[in-house]
Formats: C-alpha cells, sequence, structure tokens
C-alpha cells in the first residue's frame, strides 16, 4: 500500500483506498508498529505534497484523500512511538492548514492529531508556532468535538511556557478565560 501511495501511475481513488485502509489498520497497536516500518507517515506526507495531493484537494476525492491522511496521522500521532516518527517526518507543517479547511471532518482529524502531538515536550512550542492561531480560531467551531480537540492541543501546549506565551499573542481575553477557566481545564 505505502509503494502505491507514491507511486504516480496509481489513481486518486486508488491511493484513496490505500489510505483508507491505513487508517483502519492503525486503529491497533500491531497495525501502527507495522505502519512505522513501512514509514507510512512519511509516504503520507509525500501524498499531501504530491500532484495528486495538491491536484485534487478541491474535489470531493481529494477532500476524503487529504481527510484519510489526516486521519491516519491522527491515529499513528496517538501512539507514543507514532508520535515520535510523525514529528521527524515534519507532520505539523503538513497538518497545519488542513485546520482551515472546509471540510470538518479533515478538521476534526488534524485537531486530533495536532493534540496527540501536544502531549510530546518537544511538540508544544512547534504546533503553537504553525497552529496557534488556527488552533485558538476551531474553539468557536460549530462542531463540539472539533472544539474540544483544539482546546486540549492549547492546554496541552500552554503547559510550556515558551508554546504558552505564543499562543497568548493569538488569543483575546474572552479566549483566554475560556481556556484558562479552572472549570474548563479540570474537565
Amino acid at each position: 500500500v505505502v509503494a502505491m501511495l507514491d507511486d504516480g501511475g496509481s489513481s486518486v481513488a486508488a491511493k484513496l483506498l490505500g489510505v483508507e485502509t491505513l487508517s483502519n489498520c492503525t486503529l491497533t497497536d500491531e497495525g501502527i508498529f507495522a505502519a512505522l516500518r513501512a514509514a507510512v507517515p512519511a509516504a503520507l506526507l509525500l501524498l499531501l505534497g504530491s500532484d495528486d495531493g495538491r491536484r485534487c484537494s478541491t474535489g470531493p476525492k481529494g477532500s476524503l484523500l487529504r481527510m484519510e491522511c489526516a486521519r491516519c496521522l491522527k491515529n499513528l500521532c496517538q501512539h507514543t512511538y507514532g508520535k515520535v516518527q510523525a514529528l521527524e517526518g515534519g507532520v505539523i507543517p503538513a497538518l497545519a492548514p488542513m485546520l482551515r479547511s472546509r471540510e470538518s471532518d479533515i478538521r476534526l482529524q488534524a485537531a486530533g492529531a495536532l493534540m496527540g502531538l501536544t502531549l510530546e515536550h518537544e511538540a508544544k512550542v512547534p504546533v503553537m508556532a504553525a497552529a496557534g492561531k488556527d488552533l485558538v480560531a476551531l474553539l468557536r467551531d460549530p462542531s463540539p468535538f472539533i472544539a474540544e480537540n483544539a482546546l486540549v492541543a492549547i492546554q496541552n501546549c500552554c503547559q510550556e511556557p515558551a508554546a504558552k506565551k505564543l499562543v497568548l499573542q493569538v488569543m483575546s481575553a474572552r479566549d483566554q478565560a475560556f481556556v484558562f477557566n479552572p472549570q474548563v481545564m479540570a474537565a
């Protein structure tokens, strides 16, 4: 499947089915370890940056492809070893623009991936630098699931003073009152 993702001869539909399969496989530890051995995060990043990833990003198949890539990355970023490979592969700059997608499923998966990454100390400042403004904007997303992913990602980042400084620069007083409310933080 990973070879197909990098193959210029495979159709967008075939790549979509491949990524969907990978997303489903990465729901288990065994699947995550297999995906990491096959360097799936790197393959997904290549796909997102490829002509297929850019060319079809506006059509329905393109949106589904981007969502499945984000979903697979989210699954990997929820796992200790997956986070490491994703961070080393440079996943943060690929996920950050997805937070601005018109498609709620893409925003949900990208915010979930960043939320998982922000549990790692090394990710807190890079996530805030690349996606802080977008995560703050997602606090008002119509989907409570997206808003919650953004909230938790921001709160995780704010455990690191340098990341907290970055997020405070883009937050309104109202957002700060919400994010740092002890009742919200205890939830």
